[in-house]
């Protein structure tokens, strides 16, 4: 968990500026200076807080990206708190899930997905 925790906080990291995301910015810190490869394949925009969002894999079908992420826009999770960081994210299907300045990303058995703020 605490590798998925550092991926998801890379993802975010390396995201945009997003106004009124509705969270309080990253809750993790990566544990490498090293940041992962960002998901590049493009599946479409959702609406989501404050922002219409890109959401992107690699791997993961877009089907399944799409609705993790239509889930977490929606309210549907279990928010997790990590024992070692404090951090709190949210469980979408299985997927570990965070926000932060610029979208959110999730990952889940070494995969990736992320949702990246556009102009609404």
């Amino acid at each position: 968990m605490t590798r998925n925790v550092a991926l998801l906080a890379a993802l975010v990291l390396a995201s945009g500026a997003l106004a009124g995301c509705g969270s309080g910015g990253p809750t993790t810190q990566p544990l490498s200076s090293v940041p992962p490869s960002r998901p590049s394949h493009q599946c479409g925009k959702l609406a989501g807080p404050g922002a219409t969002f890109s959401i992107l894999t690699d791997k993961v079908g877009c089907a399944e990206a799409r609705q993790v992420f239509s889930d977490l826009f929606a309210g549907r999770g279990t928010p997790q708190k990590d024992p070692a960081t404090g951090a709190t994210d949210t469980d979408v299907n299985g997927w570990l899930c965070g926000g932060g300045a610029g979208g959110f990303g999730c990952a889940k058995n070494g995969q990736t997905i992320s949702a990246d703020a556009n102009a609404a």
